[in-house]
């Protein structure tokens, strides 16, 4: 159960990281959807977004590692 509350709660921070990170464009473009297995899934309606994540994913992991005071995602699956 711990584990389920606090894959919801690493989405949930991933979503505001993005928007602190690219801003506005990409609040209804690209979602965090689930984290298993230390990868963090994200659902994106672009090519485009993916990719500029996909860019960024280091800094990304480490904002959300930091935040949660672990290795708790170590890398990121985008869908298209």
């Amino acid at each position: 159960m711990a584990e389920r509350i606090t894959a919801s709660l690493v989405c949930e921070e991933f979503d505001k990281i993005m928007f602190a990170v690219f801003g506005e464009k990409i609040v209804h473009k690209a979602q965090a959807m689930y984290l298993n297995n230390s990868v963090l899934t994200i659902a994106s309606l672009s090519p485009i977004i993916s990719q500029e994540i996909k860019l960024h994913e280091l800094e990304l992991i480490d904002k959300v590692n930091r935040k949660f005071q672990g290795e708790i995602v170590k890398r990121l699956r985008l869908l298209i």
